[in-house]
């Protein structure tokens, strides 16, 4: 139990990645950088459905970059 919780909390940080605020014609956009340790095998943009938010698929970021994959997410303004 404790060991899985270790590794619960270890996939949740690397899940959340590197936040960036980058600038936008309608104000700041949230983008979330998610990179591998060794060169990514390829590169996935994450865009999430209507009334929907990008962190709903962290166990999606967390499968993928279990394979090598680097995701990058952002808010979509005005869902979620």
């Amino acid at each position: 139990p404790e060991h899985s919780l270790q590794a619960a909390r270890s996939n949740r940080r690397r899940a959340i990645g590197r936040l960036k605020m980058e600038p936008f014609a309608l104000g700041p956009l949230a983008v979330w950088h998610h990179p591998t340790p060794k060169p990514p095998r390829a590169r996935v943009l994450l865009v999430h459905g209507i009334s929907e938010h990008s962190g709903r698929h962290l166990n999606t970021v967390n499968a993928l970059l279990a394979r090598g994959i680097e995701v990058v997410r952002f808010d979509l303004r005005g869902s979620g």
